[in-house]
């Protein structure tokens, strides 16, 4: 598993979730760190971050380029590891992590075992499943319903976007703010134990 952090985050965010994976399945998480640069919404200050963000909202403008390059970082980091040809590959994130995975499985020329996209959104509207490699790769997408940093709705209207364009995926929602819940980590280790034995 590949675990994208959020943005002003690093992989050390998520190790203390490492554990409710790992006791209960045979996994591997891998935990990058995006690289620190200026973000626009931020006067240009310097944090870690996997792409720029020019403006917030429903729509929101992002730097392209920056994306593209954190997805080749993923391509990268998967495929050095010398069990990635042996062993399925998840690709995980929360916030702008679950944006650049999202962008991973729909743009990536690997195959992905499943996607975990939490409190986050689609950037690019992908072309439809059936053009895709991971067209009937499961996504799990969650959300908190009082997300004040990336709204419900963006959430939910790319969950939407996704399974018009025919992707296989599963949409949650908790009554939580842009964080991680109990309830909803247990969701995670039951959609793993069917996934992984299936």
């Amino acid at each position: 598993m590949v675990m994208l952090h959020g943005l002003g985050a690093d992989g050390h965010d998520f190790v203390d979730l490492v554990p409710e994976f790992t006791q209960q399945f045979n996994l591997k998480v891998l935990l990058p760190h995006a690289p620190a640069q200026a973000l626009t919404i931020a006067a240009g200050e310097k944090v870690p971050s996997w792409y720029d963000i020019l403006a917030t909202g429903d729509n929101r403008i992002i730097n392209q380029e920056q994306l593209k390059s954190s997805v080749q970082r993923v391509h990268t980091l998967i495929t050095q590891d010398p069990e990635y040809e042996k062993v399925p590959v998840i690709i995980a994130g929360f916030s702008q992590g679950g944006a650049v995975a999202l962008e991973c499985l729909t743009t990536l020329p690997l195959h992905f075992k499943a996607c975990l996209a939490m409190s986050t959104y689609l950037i690019n509207t992908p072309a439809p499943a059936s053009e895709h490699r991971n067209g009937k790769t499961p996504i799990l997408m969650q959300h908190g319903r009082q997300d004040p940093v990336v709204h419900y709705h963006l959430g939910e209207r790319s969950a939407e976007t996704l399974k018009a364009q025919g992707f296989d995926l599963q949409w949650q929602s908790y009554a939580m703010q842009h964080q991680v819940c109990l309830p909803q980590l247990k969701a995670i280790q039951a959609w793993l134990n069917t996934l992984l034995s299936s």
